[in-house]
């Protein structure tokens, strides 16, 4: 029974402690349970312990019967407490960020198929609304978007090629800086771009020992021609050389990486 300074004996540890330290409960004339946080949590647990196998039964038993109140009870519960569910998605988004990442990656690369229809269906739904997200993240990330586009761009060129392309980001991030993030022909530091060294349209794919950083001018000027046809016989063998160089660094850093466990 609670006390007039509010507070209760629990008849678990038998300690006397705040009422705040009791759950709610309607049946009780204090309005709180007859046992304090502490000894509920070690009861609940043992008791779950010992009758699994029920506990399991009755929950899938409970969401097959009840789907739509579930759903329901979460909606209400996320539209009061908005603000905190999004700071508390974020702290275990940011928390648990590479085992995420590799979760959803494995999950796409098993249900491509789905996704791809799930995404087509919800633009065909709402085009209007898809194109003002599109628009709003575009102008918030403008480089994050275009390296998307560019990346988007070498994928859709390699499938019409019929060539199997698997160039990443983590890729492109190395050859930048294998590169000093400056023009391999020219030195320019301005409008850097990905491009194939031996091109795409001759059946050579975007790999670490064919992957060289141009600007935008000397990458319109290269087109779809072979280096041997508008270079001079040095430039071509200094580019070949640091390519191989290229790869074999992209490689030890993955033996590196694997070895460490990052």
């Amino acid at each position: 029974m609670a006390s007039a300074q509010g507070r209760k004996r629990c008849t678990g540890c038998g300690k006397t402690k705040a009422l705040q330290a009791f759950h709610k409960h309607k049946g009780r004339k204090d309005g709180r349970n007859s046992q304090c946080k502490n000894c509920r949590v070690i009861q609940t647990r043992d008791y779950y312990a010992a009758h699994f196998e029920q506990c399991v039964a009755y929950a899938k038993e409970y969401r097959a019967t009840h789907t739509e109140a579930i759903r329901e009870a979460k909606r209400s519960y996320r539209a009061k407490h908005l603000e905190e569910r999004r700071a508390a998605e974020r702290c275990n988004a940011a928390k648990h960020r590479k085992e995420n990442n590799a979760y959803c990656r494995a999950w796409y690369k098993a249900n491509s198929e789905k996704c791809r229809a799930n995404a087509r269906r919800y633009r065909k739904a709402d085009p209007k609304k898809c194109q003002e997200t599109v628009c709003k993240c575009r102008a918030a990330k403008p480089e994050k978007y275009k390296k998307l586009a560019r990346a988007a761009t070498r994928v859709r060129r390699a499938r019409k090629h019929s060539i199997g392309e698997c160039f990443t980001g983590a890729m492109e991030a190395f050859m930048r800086n294998f590169w000093l993030h400056e023009c391999a022909l020219c030195g320019s530091e301005v409008s850097l771009c990905a491009d194939h060294w031996l091109p795409l349209s001759k059946g050579h794919a975007l790999a670490m020992d064919n992957a060289v950083l141009l600007c935008h001018s000397c990458n319109s000027r290269k087109g779809a021609t072979l280096p041997s046809a508008f270079l001079d016989h040095a430039t071509v063998v200094r580019i070949e050389r640091k390519l191989q160089k290229q790869a074999a660094a992209w490689e030890l850093s993955q033996s590196v990486t694997a070895e460490v466990g990052l």
